[in-house]
């Protein structure tokens, strides 16, 4: 699995000419598990303890769910969603060094939540449809963390949310559509936050929310349309009350 993020990373820089459409992603050959699931209302269940985890979800159908759980080093996952039902949901929670999480979803309401805790973590999440929701939180401790987020056209009304706490911080957020709303939160050092937004239609009115508390925080917003919002927060530290 290792690199398999850096092409995601390409194709988000490339995302203001977004298609409606993603390349399928590469399933390592090294995959502990592999679940390919077509029909509707699909629920796949991975929980995997021990060194070097791969999982490999695939469902193709209405009303997927999709659960992923790793603790250990070197873990992978990749989750596709497709289909037309509603909700697409997948949950990844992964424990340990050098985790990385890939998932992919067309649809409409899409919900992707990835929890990483450890060191050197990378996230990837790209949804295609409306009303999506994104939550990538990575816990404190990390070095070398990378958020990567892509909500493509016809993607609107989509809210994203990343919280990155620890080391050498990034997160690159892509929305290319209306009515979307992305807030990151950064605490550490060596921070960066690019976000992206564009709209066509219904008015635009995205909102993007950046709050940084770090020394080398770098904040990049772009925004096409009208009605949009930008908010920029950087330094002080907030108050963490018991």
């Amino acid at each position: 699995m290792k690199n398999v993020l850096n092409t995601a990373v390409s194709a988000l820089a490339l995302a203001m000419a977004a298609t409606v459409a993603y390349a399928a992603p590469v399933i390592p050959p090294d995959a502990g598990s592999v679940v390919t699931q077509t029909g509707n209302e699909n629920v796949a269940e991975v929980t995997q303890d021990d060194v070097t985890n791969g999982s490999a979800i695939t469902q193709t159908g209405n009303k997927h769910e999709a659960t992923v759980e790793q603790n250990g080093p070197d873990n992978w996952s990749i989750i596709e969603q497709s289909g037309t039902g509603t909700p697409n949901v997948a949950t990844v929670t992964q424990a340990g060094s050098e985790n990385e999480s890939e998932v992919y979803q067309s649809g409409a309401d899409n919900e992707a939540i990835v929890s990483q805790s450890g060191v050197a973590w990378k996230s990837y999440v790209e949804q295609i449809g409306t009303g999506g929701m994104i939550k990538v939180d990575q816990k404190p401790g990390a070095e070398e963390a990378q958020s990567d987020v892509f909500q493509s056209a016809s993607s609107n009304n989509g809210m994203t949310d990343v919280i990155q706490t620890g080391l050498e911080n990034k997160s690159m957020i892509t929305q290319a559509d209306y009515e979307n709303v992305a807030n990151v939160t950064q605490t550490g050092t060596d921070t960066m936050s690019i976000i992206n937004q564009s709209g066509s239609t219904a008015g635009n009115g995205n909102v993007a929310n950046v709050f940084q508390y770090a020394d080398g925080a770098m904040s990049t917003i772009t925004q096409v349309g009208n009605d949009n919002i930008a908010t920029v927060t950087q330094g002080t530290a907030p108050i963490i009350t018991p």
